[in-house]
């Protein structure tokens, strides 16, 4: 296996990551409160639902249908 990695990207390593234990990291993207439980089990559900073997629609015309009808909602 070592012959397909190329020399220089075996000698790279891993950068140091200060111990944060307290702080809320906003650098690095992590959000410090978990989720509520009924969300994770919406989350769960939409991912269940999901096809990884398929490509999305590049129009995302259901996506534009749902900001359409929050926005309409938000206006009156």
């Amino acid at each position: 296996m070592q012959d397909l990695i190329r020399p220089e990207i075996q000698q790279m390593t891993a950068y140091h990551v200060p111990e944060a234990t307290g702080f809320v990291k906003l650098d690095a993207m992590e959000n410090p409160f978990s989720w509520p439980d009924e969300m994770k089990a919406q989350w769960l559900e939409l991912l269940s639902k999901a096809e990884p073997n398929r490509y999305p629609d590049p129009s995302a015309k259901e996506l534009l249908r749902t900001y359409g009808n929050v926005f309409k909602l938000m206006l009156n």
